[in-house]
């Protein structure tokens, strides 16, 4: 089940990401597959990937889920470079299960939302710190 889908601004490029553990870039033109980015695994829940975005420009996919939880009981998210597939950098630790993960419009800015009323996450891009969070929400 695909969980999230993301665009660049120039929509060039579509990324999705789903329970079975994957995040996957395609071309907008024509559908074609471009790559496959995973996150550390488990058996059980950990790897699902349930937030996904492209930056503005297409260069950065963010991924975020069960992702750390059953390792370190605090999650993660996964940066990729897009153009070679390799995670340039890890966000977190985050104190619960990532729901969805946004890139701003302009780019400066990532946000991650997290399960249990645990809130928003907003990092600043240029320097992946963490620019503000709100954890007032009763619920998921």
């Amino acid at each position: 089940m695909i969980n999230r889908v993301g665009v660049d601004r120039a929509e060039k490029t579509i990324l999705t990401c789903s329970d079975d553990k994957t995040a996957r870039l395609w071309s907008r033109k024509d559908l074609t597959l471009l790559r496959t980015f995973r996150v550390p695994i488990k058996k059980g829940n950990e790897g699902k990937v349930f937030g996904c975005d492209l930056s503005p420009d297409g260069k950065t996919a963010a991924l975020g889920g069960w992702t750390g939880w059953d390792f370190e009981r605090a999650a993660s998210v996964y940066l990729y470079d897009t153009a070679t597939g390799k995670m340039i950098r890890r966000l977190g630790p985050l104190t619960d299960v990532i729901q969805n993960i946004s890139f701003s419009p302009d780019g400066k800015h990532l946000a991650a939302t997290l399960s249990e009323g645990d809130g928003l996450h907003l990092y600043e891009t240029r320097t992946w710190t963490v620019a503000m969070t709100d954890t007032d929400y009763s619920g998921g």
